[in-house]
């Protein structure tokens, strides 16, 4: 009888504690990154997307990139905060990087880092593969460009100066 008593304590105690830890993690704040492609060639451009999952109700400070994300890897395009509201009184906070680079190498992106009051949550570090174009070195002089030349289009605006 006594051994059934404390039998009926411990699978208590145990899920108590189970339902507690639940709902402790259930207001973490998360920080997650993902790269659409991460091998392309110099001068490509490739998508970095950065959500930051949390409450509601918590400020939260989000530092992103200027113009370089480390050395080598540059930031072309930062979209605006997309606010999408997931369920049980919680946020996810998006945020699209266009990033590029003109150096072949192996890169390991830094984190992002996202301020929840005193605490500092980090993200997970990504790879990205910057690869030179294939060159034929027995033919040195014959070379193709990664992409055609770029011509504007025709806008009869730009020849008012000449027609008057």
């Amino acid at each position: 009888m006594i051994l059934r008593r404390y039998h009926i304590v411990y699978v208590l105690f145990f899920f108590f504690t189970y339902l507690y830890g639940m709902k402790a993690q259930a207001k973490q704040t998360l920080v997650e990154v993902n790269i659409d492609v991460a091998d392309i060639m110099i001068g490509e451009q490739t998508m970095l997307h950065l959500n930051v999952t949390t409450d509601k109700d918590k400020q939260l400070l989000i530092p992103l990139p200027g113009d370089m994300l480390m050395k080598g890897v540059e930031v072309l395009h930062i979209t605006p905060p997309d606010t999408m509201d997931i369920k049980n009184n919680r946020i996810t906070i998006k945020y699209d990087l266009l990033i590029t680079s003109f150096d072949s190498s192996l890169y390991l992106l830094p984190s992002f880092l996202a301020i929840d009051g005193r605490d500092t949550l980090y993200s997970d570090q990504v790879a990205l593969k910057v690869s030179s174009p294939d060159v034929d070195l027995e033919h040195p002089d014959e070379f193709n460009d990664i992409k055609d030349i770029w011509r504007p289009p025709f806008v009869l605006a730009d020849y008012y100066a000449l027609i008057y």
